[in-house]
């Protein structure tokens, strides 16, 4: 038990901000890609959001690359509903330039993208504590001519 506290602050003390600042530097990275690609006078409304919603696809992707990297997929999450939310409110500027369709379909591909993380990160924080627990579900039952060993199935 102390073992496993001990593990959960290193994780929280030594990796996780960096694991955050990896996911915002992704989230930014595709801020700024697609600023530059807005500032060619070549690149229509229309291609420049389908550029867009390749990037929040491929930040969906980052965020099921790793593993344990729970943190990039928690910064990726808060990137995306923030996403969600500047899309509802819509500031002058946005609502010139661009369609309802094309609005809603990025804002709709934001919140399945934050939905498919979030489920992505509760599945693994799932097996990560079923794992913990892996050598804790078994019992031995005292019989009369002995020891039985009842194992629990994993599923």
């Amino acid at each position: 038990d102390e073992d496993v506290k001990s593990c959960a602050f290193d994780y929280i003390v030594m990796r996780l901000p960096f694991e955050l600042f990896a996911g915002y530097v992704f989230a930014l990275a595709s801020l700024y890609f697609n600023t530059f690609l807005r500032g060619f006078d070549v690149v229509t409304p229309l291609c420049h959001l389908v550029l867009a919603n390749i990037g929040l696809v491929l930040l969906t992707y980052a965020g099921c690359w790793k593993r344990q990297f729970y943190g990039v997929t928690v910064a990726l999450v808060w990137y995306l509903l923030g996403v969600v939310i500047e899309l509802h409110t819509l500031t002058q500027w946005i609502y010139n330039e661009f369609s309802k369709n094309a609005i809603l379909a990025t804002q709709v591909i934001a919140g399945v993208a934050s939905l498919i993380l979030l489920t992505v990160m509760g599945v693994r924080v799932v097996k990560m504590a079923i794992g913990n627990n892996e050598g804790s579900n078994t019992s031995v039952v005292s019989g009369g001519e002995g020891n039985v060993s009842m194992d629990y199935v994993q599923a």
